[in-house]
């Protein structure tokens, strides 16, 4: 059957997530990372041919938030 605290928990985690992004996001617009932040030298950027869960950095205004998508 599974764990239904574990996916709780993980609802939760989403949830929190979520609402940290849009905090930040009042803080100003989104914004993409310089090519230093981005370290584009040693790690080019390139356009995977299928969609992945990936972990990414955004700043809005000052701020900046870690965000999964899948």
């Amino acid at each position: 059957m599974g764990n239904p605290g574990a996916t709780l928990s993980a609802y939760r985690d989403k949830q929190s997530q979520a609402r940290s992004i849009l905090e930040a996001a009042k803080h100003g617009p989104l914004q993409s990372l310089t090519d230093r932040e981005l370290d584009v030298r040693e790690q080019p950027v390139t356009i995977y041919p299928r969609p992945a869960a990936v972990r990414a950095w955004v700043r809005f205004g000052p701020k900046r938030c870690a965000s999964t998508r899948k």
